[in-house]
């Protein structure tokens, strides 16, 4: 038995395995921060209730009925505290505003470039519907602020 060739392979191995070690630590760091970093949601959130909000007043396009403050807080679960909502029907306001109006001006502000750490996000959509009483095309203008920061970044 040639105990002198053990010394020299014992070395090797110690050499693969930390190799090994730092392998599979980058990989899990570079997993861990990808997977770490947060997501803000509140834009996909904004433009989601921006459609459901427009699905529910004008169904198929069609806009059958006055629009109210309680017609729109029926069609979905609005938290008045971190929301923002204000409709414009042909820029005549349809209903009372919903939610902080200091959102609103929050919104402005970033529009006009200023600069500060946490924002609301801001969505400003349009849609043109068909009134069914008169058979002429209106444009709905939705404006949503959704603050949740503390949830959401």
């Amino acid at each position: 038995m040639n105990k002198k060739a053990q010394l020299g392979h014992g070395i090797t191995w110690l050499w693969k395995f930390m190799i090994l070690v730092l392998v599979v630590g980058c990989v899990v760091a570079i997993v861990a921060s990808h997977y770490s970093k947060p997501y803000d949601i509140r834009y996909s959130e904004a433009e989601t209730l921006s459609k459901k909000l427009i699905e529910c007043i004008a169904p198929n396009g069609i806009l059958t009925q006055q629009v109210t403050s309680d017609m729109v807080k029926n069609c979905f679960l609005i938290n008045d505290k971190e929301m923002f909502l204000n409709l414009t029907i042909d820029n005549k306001q349809a209903i009372d505003t919903i939610g902080l109006l200091s959102l609103s001006s929050l919104c402005e502000a970033k529009k006009q470039g200023t600069k500060m750490k946490y924002y609301p996000a801001c969505l400003d959509s349009s849609y043109i519907v068909l009134k069914q009483s008169k058979m002429e095309f209106s444009t709905v203008k939705i404006s949503i602020a959704i603050n949740k920061v503390e949830k959401n970044i």
